[in-house]
């Protein structure tokens, strides 16, 4: 397994380091390695699974793609298509990490941890900006924050635009009833109903 210089590999939990998630994640592919890998759908990594499916991604997959073409990172966006495409993004659970980044015959793959992550778009962002930008770990994070500023945006952009069509049907409703109280006469039958 190799390991490029200068690139942040993990998004550790709490309380645990990146050499601890190197260690697991080493371990992680000694221990597939010991099982039958000519089974079609066998693992490379014990316990987590490939998404290479478009149509099956995790919304979140999905999030961090449409985030990509938003601000406008082809770089960053090619990237993770290409995971996907050559099935080397990989769900699972794990204890130790968030999300990890490991090159195997000289490719990249990037693990995502969901069990008990917050957010398992930002740590696909973080591992992402680690091999594509070689960012350190705290760049790493603040491409994660960036991500979640643009998020807070959307979600208040959305806030707003719901608002002002509630405020307009309000509106319409008003108009609607104005326009039918002049059609008819109070005095009617019509009126009455």
């Amino acid at each position: 397994m190799g390991k490029a210089q200068g690139i942040d590999h993990a998004k550790p939990r709490k309380g645990r380091s990146s050499q601890e998630v190197q260690m697991r994640v080493e371990a992680l592919h000694r221990r597939s390695q010991s099982t039958d890998l000519r089974h079609r759908h066998a693992s490379i990594f014990e316990g987590f699974t490939k998404k290479r499916n478009k149509e099956r991604l995790p919304p979140w997959v999905n999030d961090v793609l449409d985030y990509y073409r938003s601000v406008k990172d082809q770089i960053s966006l090619d990237f993770l298509e290409g995971l996907v495409k050559s099935g080397r993004l990989w769900v699972g659970t794990d204890d130790i990490f968030y999300g990890a980044n490991v090159q195997k015959d000289g490719k990249w793959n990037v693990l995502i941890a969901v069990n008990d992550n917050p957010d398992p778009a930002a740590a696909l962002i973080h591992e992402i900006n680690a091999i594509v930008r070689k960012g350190a770990h705290k760049q790493n994070l603040e491409a994660e924050n960036d991500y979640g500023a643009f998020k807070e945006q959307q979600a208040k952009d959305k806030k707003r635009s719901k608002e002002e069509v509630g405020t307009g049907a309000f509106y319409q409703t008003v108009l609607g009833l104005n326009k039918l109280l002049l059609r008819k006469d109070p005095g009617s039958k019509e009126f009455r109903r």
